[in-house]
Order: C-alpha cells, then sequence, then structure tokens
C-alpha cells in the first residue's frame, strides 16, 4: 500500500493518489493535474519482509504554463489597460499616458524562448524605443533599440532569446499622445 503525494514546501503533502493491493511491477498513475514542486511515493504497507525498491520514480507533466499577463507603466484609461495589448483582438488596445518614457512588458510566469516581437501600433505610436528581457522584471537587458520608427507593424528579430518578460520601453513618442499598441506579440519562428 502506498500514497502518491504533492507538496510545494516539502512539509505539508497532499494525497493525489492511493491504493491498497499494488501487486508490483510498473505502476502507471493517473491523477487530475496540480501545480507542485515536490511529488513522493510514501509507502504505507510493505508487500514483503524488505523495505520498498524502486528501480526508476518517474513524474510526467503536462507543458501547459499559465497563461501571460501584461503589465504597463500606465493606461491612459480602464478602456486601455495592459491586457488589451495581448489579447489577441485588433479591435482592443493598451494606450500609455501622455509622457515619452512609458512602458509595457508581458510576464511569461515561466521562461519563454522566443526570436521575434511583433508590435502592431494604433495611431499613437512610438519614434524611439526599445524591446528588453528580463528574467526577474528588475533588472532589463536591451535586445533591439529603434530611433526612427513610422508605426505601423513593427516585426523585429532579436535573435534566439529566453526569458520570463518581455518589454516595449518607449523612449519617445511619435505624436502628441502617448503609446497604443493593438497587440504585443512575442514569438518563434
Amino acid at each position: 500500500a502506498y500514497k502518491i503525494q504533492v507538496s510545494n514546501d516539502a512539509i505539508t503533502w497532499t494525497d493525489v493518489f492511493l491504493t491498497n493491493n499494488s501487486d508490483g511491477g510498473i505502476d502507471e498513475i493517473f491523477f487530475t493535474a496540480v501545480t507542485t514542486h515536490y511529488v513522493r511515493m510514501y509507502g504505507t504497507q510493505r508487500a514483503t519482509q524488505w523495505g520498498y525498491s524502486l528501480y526508476e520514480f518517474d513524474a510526467t507533466y503536462q507543458d501547459v504554463p499559465p497563461p501571460p499577463t501584461a503589465i504597463a507603466s500606465s493606461a491612459e484609461s480602464l478602456n486601455y489597460s495592459a491586457d488589451k495589448a495581448i489579447d489577441n483582438n485588433m479591435s482592443t488596445r493598451w494606450s500609455s499616458l501622455f509622457s515619452n518614457i512609458q512602458w509595457i512588458y508581458i510576464d511569461f510566469q515561466i521562461p519563454k524562448t522566443f526570436n521575434t516581437v511583433t508590435l502592431n501600433w494604433a495611431a499613437a505610436y512610438a519614434r524611439g524605443y526599445q524591446i528588453q528581457i528580463s528574467d526577474d522584471a528588475v533588472n532589463w537587458i536591451t535586445v533591439y533599440t529603434e530611433t526612427n520608427g513610422n508605426g505601423a507593424t513593427d516585426t523585429i528579430s532579436v535573435g534566439t532569446r529566453t526569458a520570463r518578460y518581455v518589454r516595449m520601453y518607449g523612449t519617445r513618442r511619435a505624436t502628441k499622445w502617448g503609446y497604443s499598441l493593438w497587440e504585443f506579440k512575442v514569438l518563434t519562428q
């Protein structure tokens, strides 16, 4: 008899599977997906006079990361919040307040490998901006600089990069308004 348990701190454990009549051999166990840091086999009754013995203990997982979120330095109003730039809807947009230094970043929740950034600008676009990456949203590395943007759609090759956060850092507006993006996409091509 044994349990399969999960934990995020290796102190408090939650049962996700239990059996009282295992027959040895290979046990392939399925249970509802959980997000966890630790997985353990917790033996509760031996089948022989010896202890427990495993050739292999393997946990597989679904590679379904949580959805990305967007954070911005500002929003012109609630109707133009940062999440509108990553909603795959070309009729909604993020718009910043009307000043030169403004930014928006995507948080992928886990590091993502990519090589292309696409910015679909609305009428209020950036003349100057940087594409930056980070693993902590504090320390940023500039991977692309634009000094003479012309709006519309910018498809930017940044080389192969891996980062949790990707930011458009606006340095110079092209209009009297702020910055406005219909969509901000980070892609692997």
